[in-house]
């Protein structure tokens, strides 16, 4: 009877339009095989169309293809990881889009159909549930390259995993119940479900700064040998299923080794290994940091020398192995280079590069199961220059350039002719590669372009891939034709990486180009306050107000260079009008605060402190300028409050403690 009902209330629901959760967003994050990645709607004519998911669009690329498929389409599927997406950039251009392009090129003989289904930050697990409902779409082929991501899945999501298998199913079914949705709404309404701090649904981010790497932080790996040989293990295990998933819906399979740059692309984090004494890190440290400098001198052969007495103490360090390398490299040997680059990927913390045991367990299961392989990793090593894969393959870690792609695509291609599954034309050469090639490029966004590449150098700054991210923003630069977005970009990099001589003359470009850009003014003013240049950097402050009147950051650092020339009844103005605008800004409140007491108006200042520190309780500066304040008009019981505020939050804070002192003396003696 009770499963009658809830039939009843599910059908009532659906009649009235009422949409399973799962549709919209994902609670387990494409965990669970019962949400899915795709959904169907009619098209008319007893057709169906598949697309991605509303919930996984951030993953995704945008796809559609129909149900039934059209007689004589060879449907192939592409999944795996941002690899196969096509970061940084998109579709057209990734190796899905690239295999669109090139196989009725070669063989005309029937209709293609490439999708793209490779999902940002997806790792093996993930692709498995993808592959489990891509199987029910009358699939030909799947190609799978996957790897990159295994140590990133487990440390993101580590308690999803440590969740019982039928607990996540379970709570996968009951999600797509409109019943549960309907009480979800409900709950919501009334402000009954907000999510605690660990409780909170992992959400994909439409930049790439914003993928979880991001969130989570290299800080958060340690190393964990034991958990790496699990992982390998584990990735094994998917990579049968992958295998058998497609074997049992009749389709071809065919792995790809994952490639990766190791000649241009530093370990994320390294660790020492355990057990060194404090005397040996201080030996360590002190060959370290001399071989760094020798090397940045010039003097090779003496920095080699010390990065291997280095070694010789700790060869668990990560970024030593990369600098013997690169140091390697600048002396011509190149085989040793490539063992010392191998092991930085190696003994990464947070290894976001396939390690080599995927590597090789993708070509171990592969020889197992007697299909296709495309050894991509072996490719790029033997193409690359110095035969170690750099940067003129790859634009950060593992996302390939656009002709690296098409490599990709190409080799694939070849596997597919040997296997028998492309039949190569009479018109297929390199002039028709090329006719293919021009056509791809043609359609090719720069500008948006040139936008995803500058998204990705401001994360390699995040991640501290300085000299990488500076060469991604130059590339998007060239790319964009020096566009004025494009060197204001450049700017912000340059002084995000305290270089504010560089970044004055990209913003000076961008303005020469867009008179009237306020951020461009506004950044200037900044760099050029940075290189003493006060005079010139209060006119382009004094520009980006004009330009934009309600620019609080403007006011408040006109405000500030003001200060410093002395100009306090002009600083207090503009202080007061970013008061104005941002009225829930304590930095503002406390900026006015102190421009008041330097105006000798101490009751008015002492209203700015005291908002500043409604505001924000955290605010040690404004609170101790609010103590400072209190004690000079006498009111010394209300100062020491807000000295003992202060001295809770920064306990060895020297001004609040020689002040509290001071009046606890003054109090204490009659």
């Amino acid at each position: 009877m009770t499963i009658g009902l809830l039939g009843t209330l599910e059908w009532a629901l659906l009649l009235v339009g009422l949409k399973p959760a799962y549709i919209d967003q994902d609670p387990l994050v494409g965990f669970s095989s019962h949400l899915p990645h795709f959904v169907l709607a009619p098209a008319g004519d007893q057709q169906t169309t598949v697309s991605v998911a509303p919930g996984h669009q951030t993953a995704f690329n945008a796809q559609q293809f129909g149900l039934p498929k059209p007689p004589g389409t060879y449907r192939v599927f592409c999944v795996g990881d941002s690899t196969v997406y096509g970061r940084p950039f998109f579709d057209a251009t990734s190796v899905a889009g690239w295999l669109r392009a090139l196989l009725p090129a070669v063989d005309p003989t029937r209709p293609w159909e490439v999708v793209n289904a490779g999902a940002i930050s997806y790792a093996s697990y993930r692709v498995t549930r993808v592959m489990e409902q891509l199987c029910q779409y009358e699939p030909d082929l799947f190609v799978v390259y996957v790897g990159h991501n295994e140590f990133l899945e487990r440390r993101t999501y580590e308690g999803l995993f440590a969740t019982p298998w039928l607990l996540r199913e379970a709570t996968g079914l009951v999600w797509r119940m409109r019943i549960a949705t309907a009480v979800r709404k409900t709950l919501d309404q009334l402000s009954m479900t907000a999510p605690s701090s660990d409780q909170k649904p992992i959400v994909f981010a439409n930049e790439v700064t914003a993928v979880p790497v991001n969130s989570v932080g290299p800080n958060a790996y340690t190393r964990n040998d034991r958990l790496k040989g699990q992982v390998v293990q584990h990735f094994r295990l998917n990579l049968l299923r992958m295998v058998g998933l497609a074997q049992a819906a009749g389709a071809q399979i065919v792995l790809v080794t994952p490639a990766s740059n190791l000649a241009h692309f530093a370990p994320f984090k390294s660790q020492h290994r355990d057990g060194l004494s404090a005397a040996a890190l201080r030996t360590w440290d002190e060959h370290y940091r001399l071989a760094k400098q020798h090397v940045q001198e010039g003097y090779l052969q003496a920095g080699l020398a010390a990065f291997q007495r280095a070694a010789a103490i700790d060869d668990r360090y990560a970024a030593l192995h990369f600098h013997l390398g690169q140091t390697l490299l600048q002396l011509g040997d190149q085989q040793a280079a490539r063992r010392h680059l191998e092991q930085a990927r190696e003994e990464d913390i947070c290894p976001l590069r396939a390690i080599g045991a995927i590597t090789n367990t993708v070509r171990e299961v592969a020889a197992e199961m007697r299909i296709p392989l495309v050894d991509f990793d072996r490719f790029v090593t033997e193409h690359a220059p110095q035969h170690i894969p750099d940067e003129t393959l790859f634009h950060d870690h593992v996302h390939l350039r656009i002709d690296a792609n098409r490599s990709l695509a190409l080799e694939i291609m070849t596997v597919l002719m040997d296997a028998g599954i492309v039949h190569r034309g009479p018109t297929w050469g390199p002039q028709a590669i090329d006719t293919v090639t021009s056509a791809v490029e043609r359609r090719i966004d720069r500008t948006a372009h040139a936008g995803e590449l500058h998204k990705l150098a401001r994360m390699l700054e995040w991640l501290g891939q300085h000299q990488q991210a500076r060469k991604t923003a130059l590339e998007a630069l060239q790319l964009s034709d020096g566009s004025a977005d494009s060197l204001y970009q450049v700017g912000l990099l340059c002084h995000q990486q305290k270089d504010p001589s560089a970044a004055a003359q990209y913003y000076q470009q961008a303005i020469d180009q867009k008179p009237d850009c306020t951020a461009a003014h506004l950044q200037l003013g900044l760099a050029l306050a940075a290189l003493g240049r006060a005079d010139e950097a209060i006119d382009h402050l004094t520009r980006a107000i004009e330009l934009q009147p309600d620019a609080a950051a403007a006011h408040t650092q006109l405000g500030l260079l003001l200060t410093q020339q002395g100009r306090l009844a002009q600083a207090k103005d503009h202080f007061a009008e970013a008061a104005r605008i941002e009225p829930e800004s304590d930095a503002a409140h406390n900026n006015l605060g102190l421009a008041l007491v330097h105006l000798g108006r101490p009751e008015e200042a002492i209203a700015s402190f005291r908002r500043a520190v409604d505001l924000n309780p955290e605010n040690s500066s404004a609170r101790l300028n609010y103590g400072i304040a209190l004690q000079a008009q006498g009111k010394w019981t209300e100062a020491m409050t807000c000295y003992r505020a202060v001295l809770r939050v920064k306990p060895n804070h020297p001004t609040a403690r020689a002040r509290l002192l001071e009046l606890e003396r003054r109090v204490a003696t009659p």
